[in-house]
């Protein structure tokens, strides 16, 4: 098989173990072990004639497939943001044989770099937290008029938590409208 064939069933099987995009929410994709097995196969077979691949056909390698969260054994990842108060630093941890320390922390640095807040987030939480705001949306597509009041309820919540969301981090509406009317 030729390497961009090889390439491309790698990132189709990709997306069928994770689904789309780099890091959807703040956890590095966790494969089944089957998962985990064929693509530890498909680093080996992607990487035994590593002298044979190119600057540009490496990097076409981790961006097409998102090789780099994909069956790796560990994933550390960090960002960090300065605000007027301090520094926020915020950590994925992630080791494939020790699921129950996969992690997302988010430390709070004043000034002086002294702690504010610390909090740790582990898999399940996260996971949890990112289908209550986003698979849970499904439900709400429809005449709202027809609501059970169990159904409204929830709504309600979900909206209520969403407006929360946007309230510190606002959808960029103009950004959009700029962008339907360059169409």
């Amino acid at each position: 098989m030729n390497r961009i064939g090889f390439f491309g069933m790698l990132m189709a099987f990709s997306l069928c173990v994770v689904g789309c995009g780099p890091l959807r929410s703040p956890m590095a994709p966790r494969p089944t072990e089957e998962g985990q097995k064929k693509l530890a196969e498909s680093w080996e077979k992607a990487f035994a004639e590593l002298d044979k691949i190119d600057h540009q056909q490496l990097l076409d390698i981790y961006v097409g497939t998102n090789a780099f969260q994909l069956g790796v054994d560990k994933l550390y990842f960090r960002s960090e943001k300065r605000t007027s108060r301090g520094l926020v630093v915020m950590e994925i941890h992630y080791d494939f044989a020790k699921p129950s320390d996969d992690r997302f922390e988010v430390i709070v640095f004043d000034s002086d770099n002294k702690v504010l807040r610390k909090e740790r987030y582990g898999r399940e939480e996260v996971e949890t937290t990112r289908s209550e705001l986003f698979d849970g949306k499904r439900e709400f597509y429809g005449d709202e008029k027809k609501d059970s009041p169990e159904l409204a309820e929830r709504r309600a919540k979900h909206k209520a938590r969403w407006e929360r969301i946007t309230s510190y981090f606002p959808k960029d509406e103009e950004k959009q409208a700029e962008a339907k009317k360059e169409k």
